[in-house]
């Protein structure tokens, strides 16, 4: 990506908070966003921002964790 990434929740509903956070290929922290409810099936992180390089995407629910990994560009 160049300069922003959509998260596709698809027809998942989460329920509670949504948290999404960036880190970079050292593991250091370099985004972090609390989402209050999820009210839509996307949402767009502008990245524009970050260094290029590595980095993982970690979206924490009620239900669960699921990291993706991406490059920037």
């Amino acid at each position: 990506t160049k300069q922003s990434l959509t998260i596709d929740f698809g027809n998942t509903k989460t329920q509670g908070h949504v948290n999404l956070l960036i880190y970079d290929i050292l593991g250091r922290l370099v985004y972090d966003e609390l989402l209050q409810e999820q009210s839509s099936d996307k949402y767009t992180i502008s990245v524009s921002g970050l260094s290029t390089g590595n980095y993982v995407l970690t979206i924490q629910t009620e239900e669960g964790i699921e990291h993706v990994k991406f490059i920037k560009e």
